[in-house]
């Protein structure tokens, strides 16, 4: 904020984002940069924030005019409070989001330099209230309307105002876009069950008497989540066999929360469904302890009551049998699920489903998907796991607080088909379920008691400052893979930094500023010494400058304000990406450098590390093979420093690159006349072993060849006069061999098929991986280890077992039953 920057501050609470805002808004006022506006929810959070910006104007001694309005009860000091904000008479003016609705005309006389609102949930409600505070922040009405528009605005000097958004959740409407195109920041959204800490928990034995040991052992602080209300009094009598007061939770008996709440009860029981108010209307960090799905939650279908079904919930389906009826059921999917959709596509979609339902031929079809269960009982019904229930139901168990994410344990009681169905799409979402008998139990209860009582001796206390999240900048080399990371952890926030997108998102015990450096920042100068290397007294020194890149021809140059190729002067210069990582550095208390795990990145990284090395001491390497969710946790926790053998192997190729390519480039262009030709240290060597190979091959030696019936080989020499020669074959023995298929590629392997199938060559081949690779679909490219990651088998075995024939896969990505035909 000191730089003028506008942000969203989506945390969890208690870790101070409001007195953040509060003091911030004291600091603006006293530099004399102009008024400061503090937007809070409710009534009593008015007077709570007067009274905390009049101590610390106090304790700072500051004289500064703070005036808040809320709850006054007198005309006459309503009157003068409504003429003071009129006239402007305050340095600090504290107001609620209902007050910028109803009463903006007294504020319109104003202009702020700081705007904090804490709680943007509450701001959102009425969408006009984002173009209010845009409007006090000094943009004109018109201007507003426009960027409404999506016309294109040049945001400079437009506004000199600064806005803090505070939340813990968000949920950005339409006109938050506003944000973006006039202040350059997203509003983000801490989606609910993406960060969770929870045991999952599989119990293959759906009785009360399991549920009952289950609750015994673990004691209180329990949700129980039924599929269907009619076994909520079986539910209720387990608990209770158990020692546990219990009751349902509905619409009706909200009250039995409070109970719960208190200590009165020891368990609640609702149903899992995914407006359900125990699924979504429950945050008790310190009181909700586990939880247990009596019965996988799962949506049902039959032919009969299809018109009972949410839009939604169709949506769901379709995208789970998408693999039988192609691309126009994953795009109604879309629609449906995003609430983007007419009548049209509804009918649609249930005229889908109805085919499938009443054709008997799908319904083995529906079976081979995995995650479907199909029962003839009345009739055909079909069972799809609910997984957005299952999410945000298990993720009551662990929530966010000041000390990070509390551990949370889920039990899954389910027996057959569906169970193995809900496991197995369960592992899409990076959820792996554990046997029960493979949990320690007794471990799992302390890990899960010490949290709450850290969170009860934090809660109305001052957070220890050990005990805050950490922030940190994460820096990566695509742009893609920036935005593809951010995206695990919910929908980040996203600001604009000359230029330059970076995602702000929380790992749970660490807020993350995600950004990437598009490559390389440096390179060999083409001026200095011998093609950029100075030799002095056998000491070889290397001149580096940041690398330039015209946005014309896409041409990359070190020298030089205008592209020697075009002659465009539009450059796009590595000195700016410097300009907003030494800025992101100054920001953040830690580092962490996630290039490519090659020598290339390893290079990358020491040059990032070598020039904001100023601007933070704290600078380590984090190395990933895959993009993926567990991948990049276990990056983040498991940090190295970099490895200089790393990077002077990447400086000694690039000098050769320069010493050998340029010089052999020079003698092609100038032998053929042509300036496309190159040469290179690799493409050099590799040309003369190959012409070296076709010389050989020009000697002449006899061989016989023998064809017929199937079969072939080769004798060295002469055998007889061609076409009279015969051959007897003598069949020895019969066996049958299992033949694996080959393991993953290895980067030579994989350029190999992509020519001999394919017919890419190597450049378009590499470039096609490291896309895929960004988006998080393979393993890192560049490898010579055929080695998949526990997650990256997960994986692929769900894949394989929808799209392909089933087949065993070994820890090391082999395959180890395949019979050959």
């Amino acid at each position: 904020m000191l730089q003028q920057q506008s942000f969203a501050a989506i945390a969890p609470t208690g870790i101070g984002k409001t007195v953040f805002g509060i003091i911030m808004s004291l600091f603006y006022s006293s530099k004399g940069w102009g008024k400061s506006l503090v937007v809070v929810p409710t009534v009593v959070l008015v007077r709570q924030a007067e009274e905390r910006a009049n101590a610390y104007a106090k304790k700072g001694g500051l004289e500064l005019r703070i005036v808040a309005y809320g709850g006054i009860r007198k005309v006459r000091e309503r009157e003068r409070l409504l003429e003071t904000i009129k006239e402007g008479n305050f340095d600090v003016l504290i107001i609620t989001s209902q007050f910028l609705a109803r009463r903006s005309d007294i504020l319109a006389s104003n202009t702020f330099s700081f705007i904090f609102v804490d709680d943007v949930d509450s701001l959102l409600k009425n969408s006009k209230n984002v173009d209010r505070v845009l409007v006090l922040l000094g943009f004109p009405h018109e201007v507003v309307e426009s960027a409404l528009r999506a016309v294109k605005i040049e945001r400079k000097d437009l506004s000199k105002g600064v806005i803090m958004l505070s939340s813990a959740t968000a949920r950005p409407g339409r006109r938050a876009i506003l944000f973006r195109r006039l202040l350059g920041f997203d509003i983000g959204v801490l989606r609910e069950g993406v960060l969770r800490n929870v045991e999952d928990i599989e119990v293959p034995d759906k009785s009360k008497e399991i549920l009952s040991k289950i609750a015994q052992m673990m004691g209180g602080g329990l949700l129980v989540y039924v599929p269907k209300l009619e076994l909520v009094d079986e539910v209720i009598d387990a608990l209770e066999s158990a020692g546990l007061r219990a009751e349902e939770v509905s619409g009706s008996k909200e009250t039995s929360i409070q109970a719960f709440a208190s200590g009165e009860l020891d368990a609640l029981v609702g149903a899992a469904k995914p407006y359900g108010v125990l699924v979504r209307g429950l945050d008790l960090p310190e009181r909700i302890r586990y939880a247990v799905f009596y019965g996988a939650p799962h949506f049902e279908f039959s032919l009969e009551k299809l018109e009972e079904v949410s839009p939604r919930a169709i949506g769901t389906v379709l995208s789970t049998i998408a693999p039988l009826l192609g691309r126009e059921s994953k795009l109604l999917s879309l629609k449906l699920r995003s609430g983007r959709f007419v009548e049209e596509d509804l009918a649609r979609a249930k005229d889908l489903l109805s085919q499938i339902l009443s054709n008997s031929e799908f319904w083995e079809k529906l079976s081979g998907l995995g995650d479907v269960v199909v029962r003839y009982e009345d009739g055909i019904k079909v069972l799809l796991p609910d997984m957005r229930t299952y999410i945000q139901g298990s993720g009551r168990t662990s929530r966010l607080f000041p000390g990070g994410l509390s551990k949370g344990a889920v039990f899954l009681i389910e027996e057959g088909s569906l169970l193995n169905a809900f496991v197995k799409r369960a592992s899409i979402f990076d959820i792996e379920f554990k046997p029960i008998d493979q949990v320690n139990l007794e471990s799992l209860k302390e890990e899960i008691d010490s949290h709450r009582k850290r969170i009860r001796e934090l809660k109305g206390k001052k957070v220890p400052p050990e005990m805050m999240p950490k922030t940190l900048l994460f820096i990566v080399e695509s742009p893609n893979k920036a935005r593809t990371i951010a995206s695990f952890f919910g929908r980040p926030s996203r600001r604009n930094i000359e230029g330059l997108p970076a995602y702000d998102f929380s790992t749970g015990n660490q807020l993350v500023t995600i950004v990437a450096t598009g490559g390389h920042v440096v390179d060999l100068s083409t001026k200095e010494g011998y093609h950029g290397v100075l030799v002095e007294d056998d000491l070889f020194v290397p001149v580096y400058c940041t690398l330039k890149r015209c946005q014309v021809c896409g041409y990359q140059f070190t020298e030089g304000e205008n592209c020697p190729v075009c002659g465009s002067s539009n450059i796009l210069d590595s000195k700016r990406t410097l300009r907003v990582l030494r800025r992101l550095a100054f920001e953040n208390e830690r580092v962490i450098i996630g290039t490519d795990p090659d020598v290339e990145g390893e290079k990358i990284a020491w040059d990032i590390a070598s020039l904001i090395r100023p601007f933070s001491k704290d600078v380590f390497r984090a190395e990933f093979h895959e993009v993926t969710r567990s991948a990049i946790i276990k990056a983040l926790s498991e940090l190295r420093d970099i490895s200089e053998n790393r990077v002077k192997a990447q400086i000694v190729r690039r000098i050769e690159d320069r010493w050998i390519g340029f010089e052999l480039s020079q003698i092609l262009q100038r032998v053929f006349k042509n300036r496309n030709l190159s040469a290179g240290r690799a493409q050099t060597p590799t040309l003369g072993w190959i012409i070296q190979r076709y010389k050989e091959h020009l000697k002449r030696e006899d061989i016989t060849l023998i064809e017929g019936d199937g079969i072939h080989f080769r004798i060295e020499g002469k055998v007889g006069k061609p076409g009279e020669a015969k051959a007897y074959v003598k069949v020895v023995a019969e066996e049958y061999v299992n033949v694996p298929p080959p393991p993953p590629f290895t980067t030579d392997e994989m350029l190999k098929e992509a020519n001999r199938i394919l017919k890419f060559g190597a450049s378009e081949t590499m470039s096609l991986a490291q896309n895929l690779f960004e988006a998080g679909l393979i393993t890192y490219h560049r490898t010579d280890s055929h080695r998949v990651s526990e997650a990256g088998l997960r994986v692929a075995r769900v894949f394989l077992d929808e799209k392909f024939r089933p087949r065993v896969l070994g820890r090391n990505g082999r395959s180890r039953v395949h019979t050959s035909h």
